[in-house]
């Protein structure tokens, strides 16, 4: 005990200076990137291909794995997915911002399972306002964020919503396997228009980020807690080394506001012990 306390006084004393909480800075956000936060922004660094791999190791009784991604923008997400399990490989992608979806179609021309729609998913069915930022084709969102410099985001245009609980049933959808969702702060509204799928165990995996646009939306990883533990799903953080680090349970030093993805799955489908807990 002793001992503790002279090396905690001295550690103050040694790190009080600004030069050195400026080099614990630096420090910090090396370690935090490397734990995954702030590392969610491209598929081919955010270790997000590991969700194919749970895919695989599943070994799911359907012979066609089907993914939902949501907020697709240009289809870097769909296309890994796309290349990693194969051809065979059920996509539909919802993309509402109009420019960005002609682009999308063109990407995917002659795929016969992928699906692609110009729509939004919500909480409820109807029209809405999409906002963006025209220097940023990835940022739109339901939301009119306002980023921390105070530039904000302008109208870009009307779009339709639609339930993906609705849509799963006007297209006979029984199962999702993987549904990925980048909706720039939207997603708890995905989620809200899901609930009987996730209430009726149709959805194996989900995959958010979460970032500063959650600030806009005043949603926090508490409420992505409590969502899915009504669903007895578990939830992860993804690294960009592709590693699952166990989350059993909500802490406040969670909360961290740079763009990070995160993993859910239904309780047992896999086995937490093959991953770190925190």
């Amino acid at each position: 005990m002793l001992f503790g306390k002279t090396a905690t006084k001295a550690a103050i004393r040694l790190l009080k200076s600004s030069r050195a909480q400026r080099f614990l800075d630096r420090v910090a956000s090396h370690v935090d990137l490397w734990r995954g936060y702030g590392a969610g922004v491209y598929v081919e660094s955010s270790g997000e291909a590991v969700l194919f791999e749970i895919l695989r190791d599943l070994k799911l009784h359907d012979a066609r794995p089907v993914i939902f991604d949501v907020g697709a923008n240009l289809g870097e997400f769909a296309g890994a997915a796309h290349n990693a399990l194969g051809p065979n490989t059920e996509i539909h992608a919802f993309e509402p911002a109009r420019d960005v979806f002609a682009r999308l179609s063109r990407r995917f021309a002659g795929h016969e399972l992928i699906t692609l729609n110009n729509v939004a998913l919500g909480r409820e069915a109807g029209a809405r306002a999409l906002f963006g930022f025209p220097r940023d084709i990835g940022m739109a969102s339901l939301l009119k964020r306002q980023l921390t410099d105070g530039e904000s985001a302008q109208f870009q245009e009307n779009v339709t919503v639609v339930r993906l609980s609705d849509y799963c049933k006007s297209a006979r959808i029984e199962r999702i396997n993987l549904l990925k969702m980048d909706v720039e702060g939207y997603e708890m509204e995905v989620l809200a228009g899901a609930a009987l799928l996730f209430s009726n165990r149709q959805i194996d995996i989900c995959s958010f980020e979460f970032g500063g646009c959650n600030l806009d939306s005043r949603t926090y990883l508490r409420d992505f807690f409590e969502f899915f533990h009504k669903y007895e799903m578990d939830i992860y953080r993804i690294t960009p080394g592709a590693t699952l680090v166990h989350l059993p349970r909500y802490h406040e030093q969670l909360e961290k506001f740079t763009i990070t993805n995160y993993a859910v799955v239904r309780s047992n489908l896999i086995n937490s012990s093959h991953s770190p807990t925190e």
